[in-house]
């Protein structure tokens, strides 16, 4: 049995660090270039799985040697590829230009319609279907993320949804998640954090365990059944920003699942995402308990709930 299964869209990144974004029609320098796998599920399994936790993956790869590339890096990880679908097309690719003068990122990526699972392909993994106490979604996929996520909830697991932009998602599949963590584009009428609490009580209709809205460099803002807080971001001196969300979510759903308080979870998560941004890449800079523990100590924040972590 897994901790949890994760279901979402992946990628090959090419991550090229530039000084500065470039203005149009223009000559640029990359000063350093890497590969390495991307998604914003995967990414959160691979925090999860530094942090100690048993994950599995369901996506869609390709049949070519850029799909080969991002199953060894999985299993690098330690996340199971058991359950990955592969099919005659390109695997996904995103080009991320990591600027160093403003501490962002920009994506372009390159997926079609035919890199999603479909109804069909979760359908035929049901006889095989991974137990687990957690399922976590991306919200892209709408159809096979609908069906996973009844499967999840037959099988008694919790439902993780991760939204990142104003995407629509089904409104049943909102009624099926537990946590439900969206990031400030959610809602383009969102424009400060002191009107998150009216927006995460919009988010609470459907009745969930953990509603969150994330700011980027602003902090977040998460209402659990014994608190709302306020957590703001932790200052740090940022490489690449890239998969800072996705590890965000991967600590948040640990620490939910280790019963932290609603506060300790949005330091644990908001540490854990900060020590992420000085490596380049959603995955190099992951921490472990023990990194995370020490930022938190440096910075004079509560740290004894982890010490059973360790």
């Amino acid at each position: 049995m897994f901790d949890c299964i994760g279901l979402g869209i992946i990628s090959l990144d090419l991550l090229c660090k530039i000084d500065h974004y470039p203005a149009a029609n223009s000559k640029n320098r990359v000063t350093t270039l890497q590969r390495q796998g991307g998604g914003p599920v995967p990414t959160a399994l691979a925090t999860m799985t530094r942090l100690g936790m048993s994950c599995a993956l369901i996506s869609k790869l390709g049949q070519d040697e850029t799909a080969e590339t991002l199953i060894r890096e999985l299993e690098l990880y330690h996340i199971s590829t058991s359950w990955l679908t592969r099919a005659a097309v390109e695997t996904p690719l995103a080009i991320i230009l990591c600027d160093q003068k403003e501490g962002g990122r920009t994506v372009f990526l390159h997926r079609t319609p035919d890199h999603d699972l479909t109804e069909a392909d979760i359908e035929g993994l049901y006889p095989s279907w991974p137990l687990a106490t957690a399922l976590h979604l991306d919200g892209h996929e709408n159809a096979a993320a609908l069906l996973a996520a009844r499967r999840a909830k037959e099988m008694g697991a919790l439902v993780s949804l991760d939204i990142g932009s104003a995407r629509p998602v089904a409104e049943e599949l909102l009624h099926l998640t537990d946590l439900l963590i969206v990031s400030q584009d959610y809602f383009p009428a969102l424009t400060s954090i002191e009107q998150a609490g009216d927006y995460c009580e919009i988010l609470l209709k459907y009745n969930l365990k953990l509603a969150g809205i994330t700011f980027g460099k602003m902090g977040c803002y998460l209402v659990g059944k014994d608190a709302h807080v306020y957590q703001p971001a932790f200052p740090v001196t940022t490489m690449d920003s890239t998969g800072a969300g996705d590890v965000f979510h991967g600590a948040a759903l640990y620490g939910f699942l280790h019963h932290f308080s609603t506060p300790d979870l949005a330091r644990f998560a908001s540490a854990c995402a900060a020590i992420k941004c000085s490596s380049m890449g959603g995955k190099t800079g992951i921490p472990g308990i023990p990194q995370i523990r020490s930022f938190l100590a440096e910075r004079g924040e509560e740290i004894s709930f982890l010490d059973a972590y360790l």
